[in-house]
């Protein structure tokens, strides 16, 4: 027999199964788990992955699809992509659909792939508000490398209802090169606040201003994750959390190196901070004094420095 066909096909089914009923029936796994509850509470969650030329994606989406999360944002660069997520995604049984929605973008950065699909988030809230329907109340940002499942999704809303002044929340992470491997790898200081690989955002908390990724990051190298968090902290009364109880397996690749990325990181992180300390070297006042002392109590806060 060939096992590999045979696992592909019994994995493609699995994902066929697992996957959510389009035409309003109701779900039969949740019926036949009499535990309806516990299925619906992810569909609150609209996810948001950025891929491109990875065919790591289909894994990403079977594990979103089991997670059982209401709406999925694929985002690709469609030049360096060449509708190549889109057909991965079709040979495994997912096109789109009210489920599903890949965006291919033109001028594409992460933060640009993170703002095309907080758009289209933000225009379906709007609109099942008008509808008198519910919109999402999470955002979870994920990268095809967190191999995540429906406990650790389930724990973050949790999370949420146990901490109504948190605008972002994250898990902890056990990094490996190779899944199989028993050796694990420190990813540095920033991974102690929330970041995009698998992090989640209280969207209802947030005003509109803040369903925005700086793309200035895209320029510096990134961290717009850390950007965001940051300025939440300043400019709003909602806080970042680090649930120390979910921890995500994070496969990083064999050509990884923690040493050269923490530099970039830190190098990035230091640009963020300047950038925010710009204005005052012409604005001054006493609400810009305090401000500035704000910024100063978060830098100290995050440990960015």
């Amino acid at each position: 027999m060939n096992w590999y066909l045979f696992f592909r096909i019994e994995k493609r089914d699995l994902a066929k199964t697992l996957r959510r009923p389009r035409n309003g029936q109701e779900d039969q796994m949740a019926v036949i788990s009499g535990n309806v509850g516990s299925w619906e509470k992810t569909r609150t969650v609209a996810g948001v992955l950025r891929s491109y030329n990875n065919r790591d994606v289909v894994k990403a989406v079977i594990r979103a699809d089991q997670a059982r999360i209401g709406k999925l944002f694929v985002v690709t660069n469609a030049a360096a992509d060449n509708g190549a997520t889109r057909a991965w995604l079709k040979e495994a049984g997912y096109v789109e659909s009210e489920w599903l929605e890949i965006l291919e973008l033109g001028d594409y950065s992460w933060a640009k792939a993170l703002n095309a699909a907080l758009r289209c988030i933000q225009n379906h809230n709007r609109d099942a508000s008008i509808r008198g329907k519910n919109g999402f109340d999470f955002i979870l940002n994920f990268s095809v490398e967190a191999l995540f499942n429906k406990a650790h999704i389930d724990k973050m809303i949790d999370a949420a209802s146990k901490y109504p002044n948190a605008g972002v929340i994250g898990s902890r992470f056990q990094a490996k090169k190779y899944v199989a491997d028993t050796e694990t790898i420190p990813l540095g200081r920033s991974y102690n606040h929330p970041r995009n690989t698998f992090m989640m955002i209280a969207i209802n908390r947030l005003g509109h201003f803040w369903w925005t990724f700086d793309t200035y990051c895209d320029q510096i190298g990134g961290m717009e994750d850390i950007e965001f968090i940051f300025r939440m902290l300043v400019y709003t009364g909602l806080d970042s959390v680090m649930l120390d109880d979910v921890i995500v397996p994070l496969v990083v690749g064999r050509h990884y190196n923690q040493k050269d990325k923490e530099k970039r990181e830190q190098a990035a992180m230091d640009e963020i901070i300047a950038n925010h300390f710009r204005p005052f070297n012409e604005i001054t006042g006493g609400e810009c004094l305090k401000l500035k002392v704000k910024i100063i109590a978060v830098i100290k806060e995050m440990r960015l420095q």
